[in-house]
């Protein structure tokens, strides 16, 4: 079947025409506590385990993350989106995900850029 899309604003071109009406598609990519990171493939139907993955393995996707509680999301450059394609993490409509701390540390970024978390909510770290 073909890839879901999910409609981004393409902010390349907000401030020229002072609008947002100019959308990019973005492939979405599926997570779930219930997934596996050695067999997922990011579908809805073979979704991954964990965020870094889904994030490693498809950059300037929108990350669509299915309501559970999730240990430490890590990114690195590899997970960089573009200016006209952010990596977006949100969680799945009406649902809530939870990111719990790993070593004080419940979002882990270094080096990573264009990338959008939405909606999830950590639990533990450091303030």
């Amino acid at each position: 079947p073909p890839e879901e899309v999910h409609n981004a604003p393409d902010v390349s071109n907000v401030e020229e025409s002072g609008t947002s009406e100019n959308i990019k598609q973005q492939a979405e990519v599926y997570v779930s506590s219930d997934g596996s990171d050695e067999t997922g493939t990011g579908t809805p139907e073979k979704p991954y385990a964990t965020v870094s993955r889904a994030a490693h393995e498809k950059p300037g996707s929108v990350i669509v993350v299915h309501g559970g509680t999730y240990g430490q999301i890590r990114l690195d450059e590899d997970a960089s989106g573009t200016e006209d394609s952010p990596t977006i993490i949100r969680p799945a409509e009406g649902e809530t995900v939870v990111v719990s701390e790993k070593e004080d540390v419940c979002l882990y970024i270094c080096n990573a850029s264009h990338i959008v978390i939405e909606g999830i909510e950590t639990y533990g770290g450091v303030p």
